[in-house]
């Protein structure tokens, strides 16, 4: 007997069970048990895995209230991840009842059926591309498990492949035939390869259009090529002039092979307020770690100035530290930002900022910074610039009799950032790599160089748990050498608080004077509990670089290292923690405890 599926069908099955009524019952009964039988191919932790309804959690506390809604969405998952993995018959039947003493015990049945496998695939219709360059790009293997989501994955993306060669009406049809196995058919009809004619621009009103065609990676006389469209698309809402943006194929009827483009446009007003209100960890002046902060600003937008690209933005914004709540610190500041410079398409921004602090030491930094962004690729961020300050720093700071002048500084900043989540992360990787190059006003110290690496890597653990470490190192050196006691606290590195040993509550705790290198490392298991509760165990341990109290001419390193557990309280402005953590070597035997905002690192 022959049976006829096409390939997507199973999937799409289930996905509709989703947008169907679902019961959406939920109770405020804990869970007792999930009970999962009938599975042969997966193990019952695999199941679980797929699973966002969790049984009582770590040390008995229960992780969330029942919901029937996620118990059936978790059957379809669980139903979809077999199909994917050539179970196409497979049936996950759910249900549950409330126990004697008032908890939840749910079952999934599942029915697993036979598992299908790719016997054969065959392709007709091709001419672009050879038979092997298909196979070589669906990358397909007689004998492996019948997966329809990659199989229909891989053809869009072949699909797109045409489009970029100018295919536009590329269409292909994938047909898999059950016997003993799955036979899998794919036609290709490849249509004309289309010419690009007109390019026409609409919803224009204020803005010149050549604000538009200066963006435009393609023009007249170019073969199709959805890429360029994409890429076009993207530079003309990065501009920050329009709202909306939309670039369209039309089919020419009167012409074989002959295709017009048509831009749409919605041009963005040209002011706009924004609040913000939450949690940060304040940016560093110079060399200090961070700080965690409750901010709230505003902040003033307008757009097409002399009715160019360049915006403007007006910010003003105070940042209240846990450390000293009756002093917050301000920050001012008026940035024009520019997404094209000298005729170059490489976004800039001049910022004139004055940028108050109160804590750890008062210092007022004023000046001006002109910033150059390279273009985001994926994940990736480069940005320099040079910037020139006028400090002004309280006396009681400072061994130097300069207590304020000018610096000069070439700073870059290169950053991978590999995470699902910059608030919450669960998995990825995040590195930053940080030159500095500064002139300063002190007079024992013309300049100095510093360079700061960080990584930082999250993995889940034990269903809901997170792994996290971070590694940090960095140095510093002055022209004259060795003169580094000279600088300002902020050119210096520090450690302590809560964003790095948390067995110290301040920088200056840990050394009365920061230092010209460091290293940290910082470990976490962050564990959820129940509801928006959860905990963290750490360890801390980290070494910087100071000056010898008894011979100031001379370094040493001192040492530090915490471990501890905090309580962790997510917000929808983030997670709110109060650490307990006690420093090795202290002797006191009491911990140090620190209320603080985000995740450590």
């Amino acid at each position: 007997m022959k049976i006829f599926i096409r390939p997507i069908k199973a999937i799409l099955v289930l996905v509709a069970g989703v947008a169907l009524p679902l019961c959406a019952q939920t109770t405020d009964y804990p869970i007792d048990d999930i009970i999962i039988s009938g599975n042969v191919a997966f193990s019952e932790k695999h199941v679980t895995d797929l699973m966002k309804l969790r049984a009582r959690g770590l040390f008995g506390f229960r992780s969330q209230p029942f919901s029937r809604r996620t118990l059936r969405i978790d059957a379809l998952t669980i139903q979809g991840y077999y199909a994917s993995n050539g179970y196409l018959e497979t049936v996950v039947q759910d249900s549950f009842i409330i126990n004697d003493t008032g908890r939840i015990t749910a079952y999934l049945i599942i029915q697993e059926g036979r598992q299908f496998k790719l016997a054969d695939i065959s392709i007709s219709g091709n001419r672009l591309l050879t038979l092997e360059e298909i196979e070589e790009f669906l990358d397909l293997e007689s004998g492996e498990p019948y997966n329809p989501v990659r199989i229909r994955s891989r053809l869009d993306e072949l699909i797109l492949y045409y489009h970029n060669q100018g295919k536009l009406t590329i269409d292909i049809l994938d047909q898999a035939e059950a016997i003993d196995d799955i036979y899998l058919n794919i036609l290709i009809s490849e249509g004309l390869t289309y010419t690009i004619q007109n390019v026409t621009i609409e919803g224009l009103e204020k803005i010149s259009e050549k604000y538009i065609t200066r963006e435009l990676r393609f023009k007249s006389g170019d073969i199709y090529d959805k890429s360029r469209l994409v890429a076009s698309q993207q530079r003309i809402f990065e501009s920050g002039m329009f709202s909306g943006v939309e670039i369209l194929p039309v089919i020419r009827s009167d012409e074989e092979g002959i295709t017009d483009i048509r831009i749409q446009v919605r041009e963005l007003g040209s002011r706009s307020i924004d609040l913000t209100l939450g949690f940060r960890q304040t940016e560093e002046l110079g060399m200090e770690e961070p700080q965690t902060a409750i901010a709230a600003g505003t902040e003033w937008w307008h757009s097409r100035i002399l009715g160019t690209s360049i915006r403007s933005c007006i910010t003003v914004e105070t940042d209240i530290v846990l450390e000293d709540i009756l002093r917050p610190n301000m920050l001012t500041s008026l940035e024009f930002v520019m997404p094209w410079t000298l005729g170059i398409r490489i976004p800039s921004s001049l910022k004139f900022f004055s940028d108050y602090n109160n804590t750890p030491d008062k210092i007022w930094v004023q000046g001006v910074e002109l910033s150059f962004l390279s273009k985001r690729l994926r994940r990736y961020q480069l940005r320099g610039g040079v910037r020139w300050e006028w400090i002004s720093a309280d006396p009681a700071v400072l061994d130097s009799v300069s207590t304020e002048g000018a610096n000069r500084s070439l700073i870059v900043d290169y950053q991978y950032q590999g995470v699902d989540n910059l608030i919450r992360p669960r998995e990825g990787t995040i590195v930053q790599i940080k030159p500095v190059l500064k002139a300063t006003f002190v007079e024992e110290v013309k300049y100095y160089y510093s360079l700061e690496l960080d990584l930082r890597r999250y993995r889940p653990v034990f269903r809901n748990m997170v792994f996290a470490w971070r590694a940090k190192a960095s140095y510093l050196e002055t022209y004259p050498a060795d003169n580094g006691r000279y600088l300002l606290p902020i050119d210096l590195f520090n450690l302590g608080g809560s964003t790095s040993l948390r067995g110290w509550t301040r920088p200056d705790r840990f050394t009365p004077e920061g230092g010209t290198s460091k290293w940290l490392t910082n470990i976490e298991l962050r564990i959820p509990l129940f509801w928006v509760i959860g905990m963290e165990l750490f360890h801390d341990r980290g070494a910087i670089r100071t000056f010898d109290e008894k011979s100031p001419d001379k370094q040493v390193w001192v040492n530090g290292a915490d471990s501890g557990l905090g309580l962790l309280v997510t917000t929808p402005l983030g997670p709110i923690r109060l650490d307990a953590a006690w420093a090795h070597g202290e002797n006191t035997g009491k911990p140090t405890y620190q209320l603080a905002f985000l995740h450590t690192f």
